[in-house]
C-alpha cells in the first residue's frame, strides 16, 4: 500500500464548521419560507404557490440533514487523522530514541 495523502484535521474540522453554520441557516430558512405564506386570491394559483413553498421547504429540510451527516462524518474523519497523526509522531519519536 502506497502512502496516504496527508489531511489536517484542523483543516477538516474548519470545514466541519462551515457545514454546521450552513445547516444552522438552511434550517432557518425552510422556517421562515413556511412562515411568509403568500395568498394569491386564486384558488388553483395558490395551490401551486404552496406546493412550491412546501417542496422548496423540504429541499431545504433535506439539505439541513444531508450537511449534519456529512459534517459529523468530517468530524470522525478529523478525529481519526489526528489519532493517527498522533502514532505516527509517538513512532517517530520512538524511533529517534532507539538510533
Amino acid at each position: 500500500m502506497g502512502p496516504q495523502p496527508a489531511a489536517d484535521p484542523l483543516l477538516i474540522r474548519a470545514v466541519a464548521d462551515r457545514l454546521v453554520r450552513a445547516r444552522d441557516e438552511a434550517f432557518e430558512v425552510s422556517n421562515d419560507l413556511l412562515d411568509h405564506l403568500a395568498e394569491t386570491g386564486d384558488p388553483v394559483s395558490q395551490r401551486a404557490v404552496d406546493s412550491l413553498v412546501e417542496h422548496a421547504s423540504d429541499t431545504l429540510r433535506a439539505l439541513t440533514d444531508s450537511l449534519g451527516e456529512t459534517t459529523r462524518e468530517l468530524r470522525a474523519a478529523a478525529g481519526r487523522y489526528a489519532t493517527a497523526e498522533r502514532s505516527v509522531l509517538r513512532t517517530l519519536d520512538e524511533a529517534g530514541d532507539d538510533a
